[in-house]
């Protein structure tokens, strides 16, 4: 072979093994989708994890232990014991510093003794605001399972460097309860090749659901007598427009509600639009708010509040007539608006009056209609990932209610319930 020809050859071979090279090292990089920047299995401690306060509780203490599906393994499970207080539950700050905009997995295992539902939030790292552009806890589905493990996925873009990892319990009232987590993780997300969070919130990188608002700069407020009603004579109830058995304007929930909204950020609730039981929606059903529902969704809110229900009869309606009636009312909104989907929060229903002797106070009799009802509601609200706020603990409270001059006035919550209100939708809105 000529020395020429040799050398061609070797330049061609050469070549060739360097192009191989290469496309090796690009295999390698985009296989590696993720990164982990933080990492506990628990093996010697709880790595800085802390117990989260319930309402009006102390924070839980955090054990360490063993996992009980799984003695043998090397990991270890961090746990707390429930105290039948909204929010109880971790939280904790993690020692890494993140990229604002970049985006990012959470992944972690929880299990319940008992079949409570059970939320988590990424926050600032003081805990004291939401660390990321979706605003509001997600609920973990199907975690009304008993005693088994679940995992849970959560993909989310944080605000600033350092984040806080919230999780507790997401119903008021709950079943005390041995509330535990494992294998926490923080990986480096590829949005290309990242799927769907397997929780029920969008997420920012989602290409197909709507972004969850990042502001509650535009309210809607929807409800019946309780959220605004005109001067009705045959009721002798009189004055302004506003929510029924409100001494004032600046008393009932909305007004409340949005006082203390404004309180926290000069911008929310800047703009609001309130429909309660007026002109043609006189009966205030659910069947007629869903004739209002085209053009209230043009008005593009940033928060939905949805207080719904009383004036709705199962006897009539049945459940299924129920809850698909309340399903046209939330869909129209979960769908969202240019892209963007509103912070969505429901409450249950107003039925006041004295539980019996030794009843429990903070639930409806279980066979009520007004117990069905709130409970078709929230379970709507856990399968979409919307915040519920019960109101039976409001609604049974000694003194909310019995303010007016007929029993139809009388029958709403007075300031006191009404503050109750506004303080309930706040604390759900900001845990």
């Amino acid at each position: 072979m000529h020395t020429n020809s040799l050398r061609r050859l070797l330049r061609q071979f050469g070549f060739h093994i360097m192009s191989c090279l290469a496309l090796l090292m690009m295999a390698a990089l985009t296989s590696s989708h993720a990164a982990t920047v933080y990492e506990s299995d628990f093996a010697t401690d709880i790595g800085g994890w802390k117990g989260r306060a319930g309402y009006g509780k102390e924070s839980p203490s955090v054990k360490l232990g063993k996992d009980p599906k799984d003695p043998n393994s090397l990991s270890h499970v961090i746990s707390i014991t429930t105290d039948q207080a909204l929010g109880t539950g971790f939280r904790f700050a993690p020692p890494v510093k993140l990229v604002p905009g970049k985006d990012y997995e959470l992944t972690f295992w929880v299990r319940s003794t008992a079949g409570i539902n059970v939320g988590a939030r990424i926050s600032t790292e003081d805990f004291t605001g939401y660390g990321e552009d979706v605003k509001g806890w997600f609920n973990i589905l199907n975690f009304k399972q008993t005693d088994e493990w679940i995992e849970v996925r959560r993909f989310f873009s944080p605000l600033a460097e350092t984040i806080g990892i919230e999780i507790g319990v997401g119903e008021a009232e709950p079943e005390i309860a041995e509330l535990s987590i494992k294998d926490v993780k923080i990986t480096n997300s590829d949005p290309v090749t990242a799927t769907p969070a397997s929780v029920t919130a969008p997420s920012p990188v989602d290409p197909v659901k709507p972004v969850v608002s990042t502001t509650y700069a535009r309210w809607l407020a929807i409800g019946d007598s309780i959220t605004q009603h005109g001067a009705k004579a045959d009721l002798k109830w009189e004055g302004e427009t506003r929510g029924m058995a409100a001494s004032s304007l600046d008393k009932d929930y909305v007004h409340l509600l949005q006082a203390m909204l404004k309180k926290k950020n000069p911008n929310y609730a800047s703009e609001i639009k309130i429909v309660g039981r007026l002109g043609k929606l006189s009966a205030g059903t659910i069947e007629q708010m869903t004739t209002v529902l085209a053009e209230l969704k043009t008005w593009n809110p940033d928060l939905v509040t949805i207080q719904l229900g009383e004036n709705d009869s199962l006897k009539e309606l049945g459940e299924d007539g129920f809850e698909s009636r309340y399903r046209t009312v939330v869909d129209a909104f979960v769908s969202g608006s240019g892209g963007k989907r509103p912070v969505i929060l429901c409450t249950g229903v107003w039925s006041p009056g004295a539980p019996a002797p030794g009843a429990d106070t903070r639930r409806y009799p279980a066979a009520s209609a007004t117990a069905i009802k709130e409970r078709i509601i929230e379970k709507i609200c856990q399968e979409k990932g919307l915040l519920f706020v019960s109101i039976a603990p409001i609604a049974m409270k000694s003194g909310n209610a019995g303010t007016g001059q007929t029993p139809g006035v009388k029958w709403h919550p007075n300031d006191a319930g009404m503050q109750d209100y506004a303080d309930a939708i706040y604390k759900r809105l900001f845990p």
